[in-house]
């Protein structure tokens, strides 16, 4: 039975209750961060919690700093008797009175709601292949604008939609594009692309996008080998041109891509670009768990 933890209390999935006047089930107005452990080890909390204090202050949370996150996933990893797991950070607010409840949008009352912190912790449903990935151009469904793309809200839709169409039309994860047409990211994940000079690129936060804590991680292991990348911007016709393509979230790590709709890239297999970049950020991960 899975295990969750919610306002300092672990208890059984099927145990689990939120209220129905909790404003992320109401609005979408909730934050969340996804990240994974390594044999026990959680090389990149900081960073997601650095993320997720930042995404609570701007839609006006209290943030639960008191709260020992590190703790609480490495119990949940014994309850759970896991090693390697995929956990979901949750914080959304519900009202302290419900005798005075609304389900109304208007004039949220900061005092009167309490902010709720919901862990899950679940296996991975697999290792993270290094396999390449396909990828689909949607078109249907426009990514969110700054500032809001840049925090993990729980209003999902566009998003989980274009993930859909991907999914149903046989392929890995969806391209998302912004209202001007310039690539921005995957439906979960974050673009880098070798172009025809061998130059390593990324798109340019400023397109609207949420820039993953691997992303980041990444470019600064970048830096520190002296590896030049480039942020910019780039259409969806150019990125399917390019000479290797890869993709980055903090539970899959770096994921090559072998094609975009019907158009293949780097023969599709994995360019040498791409494998060595693989290699490094292996090396990192393994400095950070102490192997």
């Amino acid at each position: 039975m899975t295990i969750l933890y919610i306002n300092d209390t672990f208890l059984e999935a099927t145990e689990a209750k939120i209220s129905p006047f909790d404003r992320s089930y109401l609005f979408g107005e909730g934050v969340f961060e996804t990240l994974r452990s390594f044999k026990g080890v959680f090389p990149l909390l900081e960073n997601h919690l650095a993320r997720l204090e930042w995404s609570s202050s701007f839609l006006g949370f209290d943030y639960p700093g008191q709260a020992n996150f590190k703790k609480i996933l490495k119990e949940l990893l014994e309850k759970n008797d896991l090693e390697d797991a995929r956990f979901k950070i949750l914080l959304s607010q519900s009202p302290k009175n419900l005798n005075a409840c609304s389900c109304s949008p208007r004039g949220r009352d900061d005092d009167g709601y309490k902010t709720n912190v919901t862990i899950f912790c679940e296996p991975l449903t697999s290792v993270p292949s290094e396999q390449p990935c396909k990828l689909k151009i949607i078109k249907n469904y426009v990514n969110d604008s700054l500032p809001l793309a840049a925090m993990k809200t729980t209003n999902y839709l566009a998003k989980l939609r274009g993930k859909f169409e991907a999914l149903d039309a046989g392929f890995d994860d969806g391209v998302l594009l912004n209202s001007q047409g310039n690539v921005t990211e995957t439906c979960t994940a974050n673009i880098f692309w070798v172009d025809k000079d061998a130059k390593l690129w990324t798109v340019l936060d400023e397109q609207g996008l949420l820039s993953g804590v691997m992303k980041k991680q990444l470019i600064d292991l970048l830096k520190e080998k002296e590896i030049h990348i480039q942020e910019g911007l780039i259409t969806a016709k150019e990125l399917s041109s390019a000479r290797e393509i890869f993709i980055t979230n903090s539970v899959i790590g770096i994921k090559p891509v072998m094609a975009i709709d019907d158009r293949q890239i780097s023969g599709g297999d994995t360019g040498d670009i791409t494998l060595m970049i693989m290699e490094l950020w292996k090396g990192r991960i393994e400095e950070m768990v102490g192997e």
